[in-house]
């Protein structure tokens, strides 16, 4: 929606500062428009100008519009001098940023987003919902120029359906404990972080054939001792 018109703003006329935002439009050009873990520095840039950007008024090239949601906004306005200047200023503060959280050209999504449990650091793709990222996930400035994970993309599952029956896979993204010292605190964030889906088990077959499986048996009794209830 807005990366032809950030690139445009880069090849136009920048006057005195073009040398300070060399950088950050070659990050940007390079980026592959993902969030992913091996997505480069232009991520940062782009959510970082963007953020600003959302703050100023008429923007846009073309306003939302509420018949076509799927299209609208988009594009930025750069040809109109207001704007320029505010794509111009937002890029210069990103290249502030970037400079302050000790970032490098070579830095990756991945030496920025983590997720902490203890000492162990888990890189995390996603980023913002509102910048249309489906696998949404916020973050806030951490030390040493990372961002911490807070809140976002939870529990996943899919599910197709063939002749067997249901097929599904899940994830935990969080991990189920929040113990720094339980083994289970970061296990499936690290899968996360990796894509690696687990099975998940439908059938009584599937699910007694699972090496942790037990059952546990809660009965009920009356006043007169007998079983009520199982």
């Amino acid at each position: 929606q807005v990366m032809p018109d950030l690139l445009g703003a880069c090849a136009g006329d920048l006057g005195g500062d073009a040398s300070a935002l060399a950088e950050a439009c070659t990050s940007l050009k390079a980026w592959d428009r993902k969030a992913g873990l091996n997505s480069g520095l232009g991520f940062v840039y782009f959510q970082q100008i963007m953020e600003r950007l959302q703050a100023v008024p008429d923007s846009w090239r073309v306003a939302f519009d509420p018949k076509d949601p799927q299209r609208t906004p988009r594009g930025l306005a750069i040809e109109r001098p207001p704007v320029f200047k505010a794509v111009r200023e937002a890029m210069l503060a990103s290249v502030e940023a970037v400079k302050v959280a000790g970032l490098s050209k070579d830095s990756l999504w991945q030496d920025v987003q983590v997720a902490s449990s203890g000492s162990r650091q888990t890189p995390i793709h996603g980023g913002p919902g509102e910048l249309g990222i489906y696998n949404a996930i916020q973050s806030v400035p951490g030390a040493n120029g990372k961002r911490e994970v807070v809140s976002g993309t939870s529990y996943l599952q899919v599910v197709t359906f063939d002749g067997k029956g249901p097929q599904a896979q899940g994830l935990l993204a969080f991990s189920i404990s929040s113990d720094p010292a339980s083994p289970y605190s970061a296990d499936q964030t690290q899968a996360f972080s990796q894509k690696q889906w687990s099975v998940l088990p439908f059938t009584e077959q599937q699910i007694k054939a699972d090496p942790y499986y037990q059952a546990v048996i809660i009965r009920e009794r009356d006043e007169a001792g007998r079983v009520a209830t199982q």
